[in-house]
């Protein structure tokens, strides 16, 4: 039996309505799912990956092992539909007692999730400074040590969904969900590491150390970035999750040579804007 269960969701953007424009130079979710099972591994191998997704999605690209969950998908209300997905897992596994980790595709691992569980609580959750949505959703760790709990949890997240526009449902319901679940400013969550309600014991971890986005790829500065246990790479910090992972994470990767073409690089882009501003004056 696995050490525990690491779980994303994944619908092919071209079967999902309203689905927006991928980022420039982003990966796509089949690569980061590569690389986010490669972070996984290289911190503790034993693990079982779990992707819930849909009939018409193409996983082909995945040459490895996982347990393929298809499900029909309401695409005009992802979000919401992803926390339906995700309660019908946990209703269907949480008595088998494993830890689960809900994760975005978008998302390294610095850390075995083992490490995440050995305090005691119920749901983990990550926060922010956001007034509107202190909770973010692309990090859910759900101990299973209360099956209960963990079922009373993911009821509520998608229960709360259920009447809102479909504008909510697609994107932000579920984050406000969250919110309302577990009803702290992010100020209150700053001061309050657990609660219970409705007999869920929750644990809140800030997002700077266990749902961080780095804001630049910062090769000459290692040590300084290198201490969230996850790392986030949401918006247009998309562009460079492979070089953060090769340069930071991945310990297999030859860093100086990744730092010489990295130089090599910059070098071209200044003599460039260089030649641009000349011809331009």
């Amino acid at each position: 039996m696995s050490c525990y269960k690491l779980i994303l969701f994944y619908v092919q953007a071209a079967k999902v309505a309203h689905a927006s424009a991928p980022k420039k130079n982003a990966l796509s979710i089949p690569d980061q799912i590569k690389l986010l099972r490669h972070s996984a591994r290289q911190r503790n191998p034993d693990f079982e990956l779990v992707i819930l997704t849909s009939r018409e999605t193409d996983l082909a690209g995945l040459e490895f092992d996982y347990d393929r969950i298809n499900c029909e998908i309401d695409s005009r209300a992802l979000m919401r539909e992803r926390n339906r997905v995700q309660l019908q897992y946990v209703e269907a596994h949480a008595d088998e007692k494993i830890p689960f980790v809900f994760l975005d595709t978008d998302i390294l691992l610095n850390i075995d999730p083992r490490l995440l569980f050995h305090e005691h609580y119920d749901i983990g959750l990550t926060w922010r400074a956001n007034d509107d949505m202190p909770i973010n959703g692309g990090v859910v760790l759900v101990s299973n040590r209360n099956p209960e709990a963990s079922k009373t949890f993911y009821r509520s997240l998608y229960g709360n969904q259920i009447e809102d526009p479909l504008e909510l449902a697609h994107w932000f319901g579920e984050q406000r969900s969250m919110a309302k679940i577990i009803g702290l400013a992010p100020e209150q969550l700053e001061r309050t590491p657990s609660i219970e309600k409705e007999g869920v014991v929750y644990r809140f971890f800030p997002c700077d150390t266990h749902n961080h986005t780095p804001r630049y790829l910062g090769v000459f500065g290692r040590k300084k970035i290198l201490s969230p246990a996850l790392f986030h790479f949401k918006g247009s910090t998309a562009r460079f999750m492979r070089e953060f992972w090769i340069y930071h994470l991945d310990d297999n990767a030859n860093r100086i040579a990744f730092r010489l073409l990295r130089l090599m690089a910059l070098r071209m882009r200044w003599r460039l804007q260089r030649i641009v501003e000349k011809a331009t004056r």
